[in-house]
Order: structure tokens, then C-alpha cells, then sequence
């Protein structure tokens, strides 16, 4: 079995003195620009597995999901499977056990957080891995983890994903890692939306300063080329910022939307929230801009999505349902 589960562990309340912050140090410590300490919840999901990639890695580090499942995800899945959102966090939520995964979980505004409360994800399978401490999300990487973890939902937990159905969404260097994921794996995705995020993570001096001290030990961040992403010229994409966020500027993600503008997109925009900071999460995940979100995303479907070359991070192929004549995904 390429996925292990682990026994559930008790669900802990994680502060921000808790986590393994190195970027920025006291700088985000004392800043509103993260996820405060108070706003961590404690509410459990009912449907839920902690799983740990055996195959893939960052810089060496296993990597941990977490997957949050629809109530009854096997009895009641719909014939073409499963709608799957893949979840990616910032630097604040990074860690290297099962147990770290409820930093993952429990910030207030972000996506897996607000499972419980928002009927549309009630509806999916939410995958969340989560990055090792000093390391930055690999695009290639994620894709082969969300191969895996597709490929083991049907295999060992008769849950199957809809592969015209897969959606990528982030926030801060998950929002980067929204950018990069597109550039190299476009045709996985029916829709994308990063939040809070940008091409190039040096152009910030605040994650320049993060960056800059892991050179020593890791091979250096690289920005997503404006001509790479062209390639993800056909993927809705919807993008957030907040104007006052002094992490990743405006500016900046505006930039990348013109990318893809210029590359010929016509299924790319960008809301910007005037009076939001870094966490422009909160004000595009929920109220009435999260409610019109989500209605957007879930009626996106993939139709350049196709058996391809086994090169691919997914292929469509026949799996263990192969009885029952239904499709699933394998490596």
C-alpha cells in the first residue's frame, strides 16, 4: 500500500507558538499578516483520513496529507466519482508529522477549516498536504502526491475522484504553488485559485529574507517564467489579493493574471479586496464573494482532461473498480 493511514490522533489545539516558524521569525510573530493564535478551531470533521506518502518527497521529507471526505464517501459516490479540491498552505502552516496536520486543518478562513460550514465542500473530497518546515511547495511533487492519493482513495478506500473534476486552490506560497503547478501540469486541472500569491516569491522582501536564509541548505526557490505559463492559458482561473497586503503585492498578482491575459486567456480574472492585508483567504473563502466562488469552481469541468502518455502525473486507467466497469486514476 503506497498511502498509510494512521490512527487518529487526538485533535490538539495548535497556537502560532506552537508551529515551526521560521520564515520571517518574530517579524510574523508579531504581525497580522498569518493566521493568529486565537482563530485556530477545535471541531473535528466526522469523515476524515491522515495518510503519508511512502513514494514522494520534498528535500527529503515524507509528506503528510490530510484528506477530508463527504459523509457516507462510499455508499452515496455519485457514478463519475467525486469532485476533489486540492488545498495548499503557506509558510505558517508547514510541518513534518501526522500530527502537524492540524495546522493544516484548524486555520481559521482556510479552506479545510471551513468544511464543516460550507455545504458546497460537504460535497468533495478535500485534500490537503502539507510542506515540510524550510522548504517551498515542488509543483511536481504535489502532482505526483495527488496522483497517489487518488489512486489509493479507490484502491483501499472505494472512494473514487472524477478526474473532469480536480480543482487547485492556495494562499500565499500556496498561491505561488498554484501559479507553478499550472505552468507545468495545466490539463490536470478543471479550475485554479490562488489566493494572496504571485510568480516570483523574490520579488518579496519579506519571503526574500526567508529564501535567502535556507540557500545553505536547499537549492534555490525558482519564480514561474510569465512565457510558462502560458501553457495554462485554457484553465479558469480565479484569483484574490488583498490591495493592502504588504507580503505579496498587488501588483504582483495582477501581473501574473496579464500573463496569462497576454498568453491569450479569456478565462482568467482577479478580485482585489481594498481594505484586505495578507489574508485575503477570509474575504474570498467565505460570505457571498466564497459562496459565488465556489459556485464558479464546481461548475467548471475539465474537457481537455484525456489519457495521455504514462509520463503524466495521472492517466486515466482501470483500477480495482475495473469490475464494476467504473474509471479511476493510477499512477
Amino acid at each position: 500500500m503506497s498511502l498509510r493511514a494512521s490512527p487518529r490522533a487526538p485533535v490538539r489545539q495548535v497556537l502560532a507558538a506552537d508551529a515551526d516558524v521560521d520564515p520571517v521569525d518574530a517579524l510574523q510573530l508579531s504581525s497580522d499578516h498569518f493566521p493568529d493564535a486565537d482563530e485556530v478551531g477545535t471541531t473535528s470533521s466526522p469523515e476524515e483520513l491522515r495518510l503519508t506518502s511512502e513514494r514522494h518527497s520534498i528535500r527529503g521529507n515524507l509528506i503528510h496529507s490530510l484528506v477530508q471526505l463527504p459523509q457516507n464517501a462510499t455508499s452515496s459516490c455519485p457514478i463519475e466519482g467525486w469532485p476533489l479540491v486540492v488545498w495548499l498552505h503557506g509558510l505558517f502552516e508547514c510541518g513534518s508529522t501526522l500530527e502537524d496536520l492540524s495546522k493544516v486543518k484548524h486555520v481559521a478562513g482556510h479552506l479545510p477549516a471551513l468544511v464543516l460550514t460550507t455545504p458546497e465542500l460537504r460535497q468533495c473530497v478535500v485534500l490537503s498536504p502539507q510542506c515540510p518546515p524550510r522548504a517551498w511547495w515542488d509543483g511536481d511533487v504535489v502532482a505526483q502526491v495527488i496522483s497517489e492519493v487518488i489512486d489509493d482513495l479507490a484502491l483501499y478506500y472505494n472512494v473514487r475522484v472524477d478526474p473532469w473534476r480536480i480543482y487547485l486552490a492556495g494562499c500565499s506560497m500556496g498561491g505561488y504553488a498554484v501559479y507553478s503547478i499550472l505552468s507545468k501540469h495545466p490539463e490536470l486541472f478543471a479550475a485554479a485559485v490562488p489566493i494572496c500569491g504571485a510568480l516570483d516569491p523574490w520579488s518579496s522582501p519579506m519571503l526574500a529574507t526567508t529564501l535567502a536564509a535556507w540557500s545553505a541548505e536547499h537549492a534555490q526557490v525558482e519564480a514561474v517564467a510569465e512565457e510558462a505559463l502560458a501553457a495554462a492559458k485554457a484553465v479558469p482561473l480565479w484569483a484574490f489579493h488583498g490591495y493592502l497586503d504588504p507580503v505579496v503585492t498587488a501588483s504582483s498578482a495582477q501581473r501574473a493574471v496579464d500573463a496569462l491575459t497576454e498568453a491569450g486567456s479569456e478565462v482568467a480574472r482577479i478580485s482585489v479586496f481594498p481594505l484586505a492585508g495578507h489574508q485575503a483567504w477570509k474575504p474570498a473563502l467565505t460570505g457571498n464573494t466564497g459562496a459565488e466562488l465556489f459556485a464558479w469552481l464546481f461548475a467548471q469541468r475539465n474537457d481537455r482532461f484525456e489519457v495521455t502518455s504514462a509520463a503524466s502525473p495521472l492517466r486515466r486507467s482501470r483500477g480495482s473498480s475495473a469490475a464494476e466497469g467504473e474509471a479511476c486514476l493510477l499512477m
